[in-house]
């Protein structure tokens, strides 16, 4: 099962499609600080001409953009996380293929493994 993901060359593929992640959330990371920059100049424009109630609008839209924000934040800290573990994860690989062939080694054999 896991022969697909982690197969060879899975740190190159790994570290070029983080490298294509990160470069989408740089340009996704540019766009959503120029809309919060304008939303909140936006929101000091209505509070300063007495539109409370449109402002809390721009309020809304501003909180729901922050929270994307962190959102691609915390993709990118697990992209990095992911390219810093790249080896250990093959490592595991391994592990998990010792581990899968004793279990079907113990279950033709007819003992059970607890």
């Amino acid at each position: 099962m896991l022969d697909g993901i982690l197969g060879r060359g899975f740190a190159s593929k790994c570290n070029s499609l983080i490298k294509l992640i990160k470069s989408r959330i740089e340009v996704i990371r540019r766009k959503k600080t120029a809309t919060l920059k304008f939303l909140k100049k936006d929101v000091a424009d209505l509070l300063a001409n007495g539109l409370d109630i449109n402002a809390y609008g721009r309020v809304e839209g501003y909180i729901a953009e922050l929270v994307l924000s962190s959102c691609y934040d915390f993709v990118e800290k697990c992209c990095d996380l992911v390219s810093k573990h790249v080896s250990l994860l093959q490592k595991l690989r391994l592990a998990f293929n010792n581990v899968a062939k004793a279990t079907r080694i113990s279950a033709q054999s007819g003992f059970l493994v607890d």
